[in-house]
């Protein structure tokens, strides 16, 4: 069997001759086991990326950040501001007067 390719760097050709049963014994070896994560990430996607602090250049840079960075903590968006967002209605107005409607246990 005769398998067509681009040229590889190693062989310098740009094929392989397989019998039948090697040709199906490669290419079974190719896939993964069941349950093997089969994406992997890589360079700024990877976890260890996003965890690590940004490197800034310069001397100057390195005093800033020997100080504590402050607490950026973001706050949650609350379901009022959601719904009114979406819908354009206050949800805790009462429709029949101008005043706010109060939760019941």
């Amino acid at each position: 069997m005769l398998y067509r390719l681009e040229r590889h760097w190693r062989t310098k050709r740009n094929f392989e001759v397989f019998r039948a049963h090697d040709f199906i014994d490669a290419f079974v070896a190719q896939i993964p086991a069941k349950g093997v994560p089969s994406v992997r990430y890589y360079g700024w996607y990877s976890n260890k990326s996003r965890g690590l602090p940004q490197r800034q250049a310069g001397p100057a840079a390195a005093v800033v950040q020997t100080a504590a960075p402050p607490c950026r903590r973001r706050r949650r968006t609350r379901w009022r501001e959601l719904i009114l967002r979406v819908r354009g209605a206050d949800p805790v107005r009462c429709p029949l007067c101008p005043g706010f409607l109060r939760p019941i246990e």
